[in-house]
Formats: structure tokens, sequence, C-alpha cells
């Protein structure tokens, strides 16, 4: 009889929450979502100026404009490796990569800034139109003053892999074996990092609030005094970074990885995509796009 009581209220206390789901929360879901970029080149980069307008690159001359509805491919002009891309307005874009490769986009037409002899440029950056700086394989750090190139260099066997600055003299480079570099105004100087990692990209939001990021899960902050290690909970490479503030920043790696720092801790989010992600943009108050290997491009709304 004690028995029987039981199952009929096991039954009872069923029938009136088992089988009514509408109050359970639903399950979570995945607010990033794939686009149709329309090439299966590797993209390497991506920047833009609004939902409405952005670039990304790749290999074999591979560039793509989005205008907030589709992707359409550009006429580069070449067929060598873009490897990154970076702008000062929808007219003004410029973009990097194998054999010295520099090109302009002046709002209609791109453009080779032709000149330099070299091997790999991975970064770019500027504080205006006529004061680019690109750096990549190698000690040599080229300057674009808007008519012509000029060279310096940081003394150091390491190479550069991405550039950032917050103004013309306020620049930090971050390349192999943990290199970063700062540029003042007058001249460039090694900074100490911490760390023997490959660094891959490096944003912020400020000269005192830097984010720089690499291999094996690296992730380093400056404060505008000293660069210090932050927990990534991540052992993959991460290849690049950007944000929307300081509490809204985001980096992307290897295997479809995507880390999210809150401003307090960094977490990992649901990507949808296993190819690695090299690129990544956002602006404040837009939508986060992030690019990778086989013309992967995701979008987080």
């Amino acid at each position: 009889m004690i028995i029987t009581s039981i199952i009929f209220c096991m039954v009872l206390i069923c029938s009136n929450n088992c089988s009514d789901d509408s109050s359970k929360p639903p399950p979570p879901q995945t607010k990033w979502r794939a686009m149709t970029s329309g090439t299966t080149e590797n993209l390497r980069g991506v920047w833009g100026v609004s939902d409405s307008d952005i670039f990304a690159v790749g290999l074999a001359g591979t560039i793509l404009h989005y205008d907030g509805t589709d992707w359409t491919p550009m006429t580069s002009g070449t067929t060598e490796n873009l490897l990154n891309v970076w702008g000062l307005s929808a007219s003004d874009v410029f973009a990097v990569g194998d054999n010295g490769t520099v090109l302009h986009y002046d709002g209609a037409d791109w453009t080779d800034l032709q000149g330099l002899d070299y091997t790999e440029l991975w970064a770019v950056w500027g504080s205006a139109a006529a004061d680019l700086y690109v750096d990549g394989y190698g000690s040599a750090i080229y300057h674009w003053d808007g008519a012509a190139w000029s060279t310096t260099s940081h003394g150091s066997p390491d190479f550069m892999l991405d550039l950032w600055g917050s103004a013309a003299d306020d620049i930090f480079g971050v390349g192999s074996n943990g290199f970063i570099i700062h540029y003042d105004g007058q001249g460039w100087s090694a900074m100490t990092s911490g760390t023997s990692s490959w660094l891959h990209g490096v944003w912020g939001t400020a000269g005192d609030d830097v984010y720089a990021v690499g291999k094996e899960g690296t992730i380093l902050e400056y404060d505008g005094a000293a660069w210090s290690a932050m927990t990534s909970g991540t052992t993959k490479h991460i290849w690049a970074v950007w944000g929307r503030s300081a509490e809204d920043v985001f980096a992307t790696g290897t295997d479809g990885l995507i880390l999210h720092y809150s401003g307090s801790s960094w977490s990992t989010m649901r990507s949808e995509t296993i190819s690695d992600l090299t690129g990544v943009w956002c602006a404040a108050g837009s939508y986060v796009y992030a690019v990778g290997n086989d013309g992967t491009i995701i979008v987080y709304r």
C-alpha cells in the first residue's frame, strides 16, 4: 500500500511538471553564424568602417567587400598573398602581403604603392594617409609619407607580425619570440614582454590599455607601465585580437577558437566553425566579424 502511494505521488508530480516544458529556459544558442564569402581562399585579415563597409583579404590577391548584405570580390590587381588589411576611412584602406606588396584603396580602385623589395609584410598601421608603417620578415620598418617610402631598423633579429597605435607617437609592434617594440614619435625601442611565445596580434583602446595575443594561448596586457600575462584558458594558438571597448574584446585562433574578454576575465565562445580564424574586427556598436581558412567568415550578432 505504501509503495503504491509513493508511485502515485511520483506520477502526479511528473504529470504536473515533467510534461510541461514551456516553463523551462530554452537551450543556449550561439550568436555567431556563418556568412557566405564566395571564396575558398584562406582569408588572413579583416577591417571595416561600419557594418555596411568591410574589407577582407587573403591568399592569391583575394579582396572581398561587404556592403551590409553580401560579400563580393574586388579587383586587387595582384595574385600575391595578402596578409593584413587596415584603413583610415572608406576611401583610405591599405592591404599588405608577400613580396613587398602594399595596396591602397581610394574608394574606387586598388593601386600598388610600389617601391618595396621585401618578402613578407604582415603588419600595417598609420595615423594618417601620409603617416603609414608596414613591417614583416626582417628588421626593417617601412614608412610611407604619402609620396615615398623611407626605411629604419628596429635592430632586432626578430620580426614583426602586427602593429597598432593609439596616436602617431604611440605605436606598438609585436612579433616572433615575444618581440614587442614601441614608437614614441622619436624612435623605436624594445619592450619587455615576459614571454618567448610568438605574438601575432595587437590591439588596444588606449596607450595604457593594450592587448597582445599569440601562440599556445598567450595573452598579454599593457597598462601603461608594463606588460603582464593574462589567463586565457586555452593552449591553442591565438592569431588576432580586436574589441569594441575595454570590457568587450574578442580574440580568435586555431580550430575556430573565439575568446571574449569582459573586462575581468577571458571566456571561450561557441563559434560554429573548426577553421582557423586568423582575423577579427569590430567597432563600438557594431557586429563582430571573424575570417579564416577556406573562405570562412562568421559574424557575431
